[in-house]
């Protein structure tokens, strides 16, 4: 097997996406928690339980009670997480030579 030059702006883009992806997922935790914490601080246990159980019902549960500053938040948390894996998945392509290099060692694996 022949060593690859490995591109660097994949390297970027995977490191970039990563820190994207983390943090987005952790203000969505912080966020999440603190929607279920008003949920049951609300008397609504039932609000509370499926929060926990169930993650769009907590961004609902925000919308509902007009706390819709913290259920935007929700969803672009939800958001930046996704476009930050798509960042890491794009930046590992670019970091193996682009799909042509990688169908071209699967066909010459097998």
């Amino acid at each position: 097997m022949e060593e690859q030059e490995v591109n660097m702006e994949g390297l970027a883009g995977i490191m970039g996406g990563g820190i994207l992806y983390m943090a987005a997922g952790l203000a969505f935790l912080v966020i999440h928690i603190i929607s279920i914490v008003k949920a049951f601080q609300k008397g609504s246990t039932l609000w509370g339980v499926l929060g926990l159980l169930v993650f769009p019902c907590s961004t609902i549960f925000l919308f509902i009670n007009k706390n819709k500053g913290l259920a935007i938040g929700h969803i672009i948390c939800i958001i930046l997480f996704f476009v930050g894996i798509a960042l890491v998945f794009g930046g590992a392509i670019t970091a193996g030579g682009g799909l042509e290099a990688i169908m071209e060692e699967a066909a010459g694996a097998q």
